[in-house]
């Protein structure tokens, strides 16, 4: 940082002390560059910087818990626009205490067949949900996608998600229980 005069660039010929830091505030300079403040000599280095430091990681671990959580709104938003399916209404009766329907289920995410390992999985993240139903052309089910298959078929097998479809992978054929049904 020092010239072969040993002057620092745009100060005047003045010797500086090794380890000073110029004074920048006297300095002429016409550049209207802002200038970084010398810090005080008296200030401590031990408790306040690693408090520090664990604020600044608490902070940047907050903004990228933000960030994460708008890139997830911002995929179930995109996903939503592209699923054209009408939900189905709900009936708004009571359900009978012991039944499936009194466990008060979500409505299930549908997939086709044909729809890559890598794009289900986008959807169960987005949707923050385990599994999928694969329904067939007739919106009949053909099996299920859970993400214990993604881990086992495809993972533990070392498959490419993008490469393998739905229809592959699924649980075919899996048991159903209607929302009358007990619990």
């Amino acid at each position: 940082m020092s010239a072969p005069g040993g002057t620092f660039r745009g100060t005047p010929n003045k010797t500086i002390g090794r380890g000073k830091m110029p004074d920048f505030e006297q300095s002429p300079s016409s550049s209207h560059i802002p200038r970084p403040k010398a810090e005080s000599a008296t200030t401590s280095h031990g408790m306040s910087d690693v408090g520090s430091n664990a604020t600044t990681a608490s902070r940047q671990r907050q903004n990228q818990s933000k960030r994460d959580e708008a890139i997830r709104r911002k995929m179930e938003a995109d996903l939503n626009k592209k699923r054209h399916n009408l939900q189905r209404p709900r009936h708004n009766r009571k359900a009978p205490p012991g039944t499936v329907l009194a466990l008060k289920p979500s409505q299930a995410l549908q997939i086709k067949p044909n729809t890559t390992v890598a794009e289900a999985a986008q959807l169960m993240a987005a949707k923050r949900e385990d599994c999928v139903l694969v329904t067939d052309n007739d919106d009949r089910i053909a099996g299920i996608f859970t993400a214990k298959d993604l881990a086992f078929r495809v993972v533990g097998a070392g498959l490419k998600a993008r490469e393998v479809t739905i229809a592959e992978i699924m649980t075919k054929n899996p048991l159903c229980a209607r929302t009358d049904t007990s619990a």
